[in-house]
C-alpha cells in the first residue's frame, strides 16, 4: 500500500470521525459499513506458501479445525495433550506483512472510509457503493439488496490475493 494516500476529513460534519480515507461520508445514520475480518489469519498466512511444520514452545494461533479438540494461545505442551497429531508452523512475519497489505488493499479499493483494527480486521464505509447499487435495483424493479452481493465480492477478491478466506459482512442498524 505503499504510495496510496489517507486524506482526512474535509467538511465540518466529519472533522472529528475516527475514520481515515476519502471524507466524503455522509450522517452517521446513512453510512453503510461492512465488517471486514481475515479467517485466523496468521494460520491461514502461514500455510499460504510454503506450510513448514516447526517445533516452538507456544500456541499463539489456531485453525478453527484445532479449536475443535480445545486448543487456543497456550504451551505447545498443553496444546499436544489435548491434540496429540498437533501440527505448528513458523512465524512468518514478513509473510504476515504481505497479506495484511494484500487485505487492505482490496479493501481500500472498495471503501468510501476505513477503519483498521488489526492486521487483519477492519470497517469499512462503503455508502457511495451500495447506495449506487440499490438505485440501480430499485429502476429494475427489484426488491433485493445488494449489499450481501458486494460483500461477498470482496470475499472473493480477497480470496483471489490471498488463496484464504475471509468474513466480509454488512452491520445493518438494529
Amino acid at each position: 500500500m505503499r504510495g496510496a494516500k489517507l486524506v482526512g476529513p474535509t467538511s465540518p460534519s466529519t472533522a472529528n470521525s475516527k475514520w481515515k480515507g476519502k471524507g466524503n461520508a455522509v450522517d452517521d445514520h446513512d453510512c453503510i459499513i461492512m465488517h471486514c475480518d481475515f479467517d485466523c489469519f496468521f494460520v491461514s498466512a502461514g500455510l499460504g506458501g510454503t506450510g513448514v511444520m516447526s517445533s516452538t514452545s507456544e500456541i499463539a494461533s489456531c485453525s478453527y479445525e484445532a479449536r475443535r479438540f480445545g486448543l487456543r494461545n497456550m504451551s505447545l505442551q498443553q496444546g499436544r495433550r489435548l491434540c496429540a497429531d498437533l501440527i505448528t508452523i513458523l512465524y512468518e512475519f514478513d509473510k504476515y506483512k504481505e497479506f495484511s497489505l494484500k487485505f487492505y488493499t482490496v479493501l481500500m479499493s472498495h471503501a468510501d472510509d476505513l477503519q483498521p483494527v488489526s492486521v487483519d480486521e477492519a470497517s469499512i464505509e462503503v455508502t457511495d457503493t451500495v447506495s449506487q447499487l440499490r438505485q440501480r435495483a430499485a429502476i429494475e424493479g427489484s426488491q433485493y439488496d445488494p449489499a450481501k452481493d458486494f460483500a461477498e465480492n470482496i470475499r472473493a477478491e480477497v480470496r483471489k490475493a490471498t488463496s484464504c478466506e475471509s468474513t466480509c459482512r454488512p452491520l445493518f442498524p438494529k
